[in-house]
């Protein structure tokens, strides 16, 4: 059997154009100008489906923004707290070793060869900590711990920092590396170390406290 459709638009003999258009409970039987008729409602039904498709596409489209915007918290005016929090993980921390003093002077730099940069950053948030103090002290070029490469600086209001120093000398038994210690209100120390390669002379460095 033809469906209807096909037997109106191929123009078959009149006799010839018998369908059987099943609903779900009967068929019946159409012929001649009954068959045009049903197939312009078979056009008409196949576009309110094409409408109704296009329609549901728009929905879970639109859904689709509404639980991506949620989720990253897009569009959230001053003061707006998002459903998905954005966190940063904590500096693993180091050891504080046998050379610290406190109460260094304070500078930015103490030498030259190796920049350190980055952001102090609260682990809660991420959002910077522009009253954190930085510690550093390492080892100067012989491998031996000195005042002249000790130093105290503040963070800017925006959380940044710059530390200039001499790279450091390979210190009995350990690879070279800078000392730091970090405190900042509401939050923990950290005490961690930076690890410079032979070749670098500048690292970027975001040091994340943990709140108390």
């Amino acid at each position: 059997m033809l469906e209807c459709y096909e037997c109106c638009t191929q123009q078959l003999p009149r006799q010839s154009c018998v369908l059987a258009c099943v609903s779900t409970h009967e068929r019946t039987h159409w012929r001649g100008e009954d068959c045009r008729y049903v197939a312009r409602k078979q056009r008409l039904w196949s576009g309110h489906a094409m409408e109704k498709a296009g329609i549901m596409y728009r929905i879970v489209s639109l859904w689709c923004v509404v639980v991506l915007c949620v989720t990253l918290g897009c569009g959230g005016g001053p003061g707006t707290v998002s459903a998905a929090s954005v966190t940063c993980a904590p500096t693993p921390g180091d050891a504080l070793g046998p050379f610290y003093e406190p109460n260094a002077p304070e500078r930015d730099h103490t030498g030259q060869g190796l920049i350190i940069e980055g952001t102090v950053r609260s682990a809660r948030d991420c959002n910077p900590l522009s009253a954190a103090v930085i510690e550093w002290w390492s080892a100067n070029s012989h491998g031996d711990y000195d005042n002249a490469h000790r130093a105290t600086q503040h963070t800017s209001t925006d959380g940044s920092y710059q530390y200039t120093t001499d790279f450091p000398g390979r210190y009995p038994g350990r690879p070279p590396h800078v000392h730091v210690r970090v405190t900042a209100p509401g939050h923990r120390i950290l005490v961690t170390q930076v690890y410079p390669q032979q070749t670098q002379t500048a690292l970027s460095v975001d040091l994340v406290l943990t709140p108390q």
